[in-house]
């Protein structure tokens, strides 16, 4: 849980460096939506731990809610980025990392971002 809560501090530390730009590099190299990711474990962390028929319930509404939410922030991203981020989700898993990356895309990708 407490990596967990680290990975998110370092995501959203990350975005907000940026202010607004797209961001590719460090924690989101490896997938697009990392912050949703650690809450994800820390919740799961939080059910493992001490479970209640309450988070039970709960913790499938909130997976799906975020699911969404992360969707939704993929499309206004598209928009916004067009086809620098179409190109970057097309090579980058939304919520779990590789366990060996695609290298060939990677590189493409790579070339493909510094030529716009």
């Amino acid at each position: 849980m407490i990596a967990a809560l680290v990975v998110m501090g370092k995501a959203w530390k990350q975005i907000h460096r940026t202010r607004g730009d797209l961001v590719t590099d460090g924690l989101y190299r490896h997938m697009r939506h990392p912050q949703y990711s650690a809450l994800f474990l820390f919740t799961l962390g939080l059910l493992i731990q001490w479970s209640t028929i309450a988070t039970l319930l709960m913790w499938p509404v909130l997976a799906v809610t975020y699911f969404r939410l992360a969707r939704r922030e993929e499309a206004e991203l598209l928009t916004r980025f067009g086809e620098r981020y179409h190109a970057y989700a097309a090579v980058t898993p939304r919520f779990l990392p590789r366990i060996r990356p695609h290298t060939t895309d990677r590189r493409a990708w790579q070339k493909q971002a510094s030529e716009t």
